[in-house]
């Protein structure tokens, strides 16, 4: 789910400044190109400045061994799934419509 938003934006992201920094700064860019500001994506991360960052941080944590391994964290990452995957879903489609 996280990983077909990362997987995409690193390859077609908007050329920008700011893409130039990295994967997050290139899923940044393209939220922003395929919806506009914060304040104006999808209602379940609409106004959430943080949610990329979040996400992206947790995605890096597990995947580079860096997390806890407790009930907690797996409680809070599998609490975060839903939204992530229909988060996924509408990017891939909305990103898709505006070739």
């Amino acid at each position: 789910m996280w990983n077909s938003i990362e997987i995409v934006t690193s390859k077609y992201h908007p050329r920008t400044e700011r893409a130039k920094n990295g994967s997050k700064s290139q899923i940044w860019e393209s939220f922003i190109s395929v919806w506009g500001e914060c304040q104006d994506w999808p209602l379940m991360i609409r106004g959430n400045n943080q949610w990329i960052d979040q996400n992206y941080l947790t995605r890096n944590n597990i995947a580079h061994g860096l997390a806890n391994v407790n009930i907690e964290e797996i409680d809070e990452v599998i609490s975060r799934l839903a939204t992530i995957k229909m988060v996924s879903i509408m990017f891939l489609k909305a990103w898709k419509h505006n070739l």
